[in-house]
């Protein structure tokens, strides 16, 4: 299989669009529309009937990010090797785990072991500090905030020890913040080790995007008047329902007329409709009638978006056919990714195809949970009674 790698340009345009559709300069409506875009995994199907072993590790915090990394690999089903069974190995062997990138070493440790990916850690940055408490508003009392902040910077680099392939590299900054307030007085600070084991769990988080597909959410404004049948498709999508919210969409847009502020925002909202479910031609032909009647901020933000979604897809196209491809060429070919309820709520929110879903829960290994309170908010999720058959049928 052709490995792609996620381009930094790539991900330079969706955060580029990200902000375009998330900062209007004008919006009316308090309403917003979830766009979600499906991102595989960034090495893909890579992680096909392998093990991981884990290999160097260093830095402040590194042995505890590891342990993170390690639990959530095994949570979703990927077997990973126990790191003193396998130094212990490469012991007997006069093998170290700095050595398993020679490639007689990895051809050494694939014979002992079989097919297997190299994770290493490198943590360049972990701390905590903290900040000048600051004092908000004028009057008496104000509001004294004590502020921690948290740096977590590290590279994972992972290596396919049975031929030498990079498959990836991503290096992950998170930092976040924690604040105690209390009113005429200083309070105490939030505790640094917190700050810290926050810093590693979202750095954890992140890190799950080299194995796991994501989705990506954009709340975009939405036109919710109750004329022209706005609230209808407003309602639609509320309910997740996004070929009647592009029927009714279309409907409205077609019967409002020209010359009015409402037939703009009827056509700005069948744009919006049509991304909803990855037509991006078809969302530019309608934010341009859109255009055609009342120009805005908000419209331009709106195509400018939406083309660098569309440039953004193009450039993916060839990693989702390989993995497309990879799975028609092996009914048995499993990612050893364990598939769970939110894993499929995740694809059904990411406008995935309830036929892909299927195919996907028949060949891959899953654990439901299938009680009648999972059921309801598998249904409250939108999640079709198709998958939900296909889902205790794996059961």
């Amino acid at each position: 299989m052709r490995t792609v790698k996620h381009s930094s340009r790539a991900y330079r345009w969706l955060l580029a669009a990200a902000g375009l559709l998330l900062v209007p300069s004008s919006v009316r409506a308090d309403t917003r529309a979830p766009v979600h875009i499906y991102h595989p995994a960034s090495m893909g199907e890579a992680l096909v009937s392998k093990r991981v072993i884990f290999g160097p590790v260093s830095g402040s915090c590194s042995e505890e990010f590891a342990s993170l990394l390690i639990r959530d690999l095994r949570a979703h089903g990927i077997t990973v090797f126990d790191r003193a069974g396998v130094k212990a190995v490469l012991e007997d062997h006069d093998l170290r785990l700095d050595s398993l990138t020679d490639p007689f070493a990895a051809a050494e440790i694939t014979n002992l072991l079989g097919p297997a990916v190299l994770f290493s850690v490198e943590v360049s940055r972990c701390e905590t500090r903290q900040r000048e408490p600051i004092v908000e508003g004028g009057g008496v009392p104000a509001m004294h905030k004590s502020r921690v902040e948290g740096h977590f910077i590290a590279t994972i680099h992972a290596v396919d020890l049975t031929n030498g392939r990079d498959l990836a590299e991503n290096t992950i900054h998170v930092n976040p913040q924690k604040e105690n307030q209390a009113m005429t007085m200083v309070p105490e600070y939030p505790g640094q080790g917190e700050v810290r084991d926050m810093a590693l769990e979202q750095a954890a988080a992140r890190a799950q995007r080299m194995y796991l597909p994501w989705i990506e959410t954009w709340e975009v404004p939405f036109m919710s008047e109750r004329s022209c049948g706005l609230r209808e498709t407003w309602d639609l999508l509320k309910k997740r329902d996004y070929e009647a919210t592009v029927n009714q969409a279309r409907s409205s847009a077609s019967s409002c007329g020209k010359g009015r502020g409402v037939a703009a925002d009827a056509w700005y909202d069948l744009g919006v409709s049509y991304m909803l479910v990855q037509n991006y031609d078809d969302a530019l032909s309608a934010f341009e009638q859109a255009q055609k009647l009342h120009r805005s901020r908000m419209l331009s933000d709106a195509v400018a978006g939406c083309r660098r979604i569309k440039e953004f897809t193009q450039v993916m196209a060839p990693l989702w056919q390989d993995a497309a491809n990879d799975r028609r060429q092996s009914e048995l070919a499993q990612t050893d990714i364990l598939l769970t309820n939110g894993f499929i709520i995740g694809l059904v929110q990411g406008n995935v195809a309830a036929g892909d879903i299927i195919r996907l829960i028949a060949v891959q290994p899953g654990h439901f949970s299938l009680a009648p309170e999972d059921l309801a908010r598998l249904r409250q999720a939108a999640v079709p009674d198709a998958v939900i058959a296909a889902m205790k049928e794996k059961k």
